[in-house]
């Protein structure tokens, strides 16, 4: 097979493949032109990128995690890539490291708005962590003896968040945050997520 096309470098051809099997939804093959693409050019940004991608919509998350972190140490104001691994965060519960992508986004962008939005998301839903956690009581000492054993149990009124529905990596569209009767948060199913 001939990859090399007149005016691109071979490590762009095969980036080119990549981007056409991604387009079909063949990430696995895509992956494999990616990473032909790096050996020949590993400083490539965009490279990293699009693999990262492709893993992301296989639900390799930390695979895609990895790319993303390797295409933001390239190139520092890759936006999309914050956007992306901070959406895998978010999706995986850890809003800390989401909230901080987010903000990285919105200080690159200060327009962009579903950065904006999602960072707002992960806000919330660390603070519902915490005050979730928080909210744990643990039982009090007591003096036991053979005839009686008390147990306290202290129900929260804090969201548990265990139980909330996760978002999909790649779900299909966008929706806003519903409020249920008893005021809980559920969150968006829409994905931002940018190829």
């Amino acid at each position: 097979m001939v990859i090399a096309c007149a005016g691109t470098s071979k490590g762009e051809a095969y980036f080119n493949k990549g981007v056409d099997f991604s387009e079909q939804g063949l990430y696995a093959e895509a992956i494999q032109m990616y990473d032909k693409a790096i050996e020949i050019n590993s400083k490539d940004a965009s490279f990293y990128f699009k693999r990262g991608f492709a893993y992301d919509l296989l639900s390799e998350y930390p695979k895609a995690i990895e790319d993303y972190s390797k295409a933001i140490e390239l190139d520092p104001k890759y936006g999309v890539a914050y956007f992306n691994k901070g959406l895998i965060h978010s999706n995986l519960g850890r809003y800390q490291q989401a909230f901080q992508d987010f903000n990285k986004v919105v200080e690159l962008d200060p327009d962009h708005d579903e950065a904006r939005e999602e960072r707002q998301y992960a806000a919330t839903s660390l603070w519902s962590q915490t005050a979730s956690s928080a909210s744990t009581v643990s039982e009090p000492k007591r003096e036991s003896t053979s005839s009686s054993k008390q147990k306290v149990i202290i129900s929260s009124t804090s969201k548990n968040t265990a139980t909330q529905p996760t978002r999909p990596a790649v779900p299909e569209t966008k929706t806003k945050p519903i409020t249920t009767p008893t005021q809980e948060v559920i969150s968006p199913t829409a994905s931002k997520i940018i190829p």
